[in-house]
């Protein structure tokens, strides 16, 4: 099993929200967009809409029984795509996102 990453320093979390929603992750969303990233004793929210970054939130919370795997691994990204939600882990969503930024780094 994978563990969640220790904790996230609040301001990298942010950052990273910011650089993975617009428009990388956003571009594919659709229309609406929730990341959930828990870490040690918190609940990370990030929230997109109409493929602009709105906000985040970090809230307390015992994630010690989150599942870590799967469909679930660090975290989920929970998207409406043609009218039906979507989801998949943090970690694939991240890869996904590097593959694309090196792509057009190639190109």
């Amino acid at each position: 099993m994978n563990s969640f990453p220790k904790k996230f320093a609040a301001s990298r979390v942010v950052q990273a929200a910011r650089n993975a929603l617009p428009p990388d992750l956003l571009a594919k969303s659709g229309r609406a967009v929730v990341v959930l990233v828990p870490s040690g004793d918190q609940l990370t929210v990030a929230v997109g809409c109409l493929h602009r970054f709105i906000g985040l939130t970090v809230v307390p919370a015992d994630t010690r029984e989150f599942p870590n795997e799967g469909v679930y691994n660090w975290g989920q990204v929970i998207c409406v795509q043609d009218g039906r939600l979507k989801g998949a882990s943090f970690r694939h969503a991240l890869e996904e996102m590097q593959k694309r930024i090196g792509e057009r780094e190639d190109a």
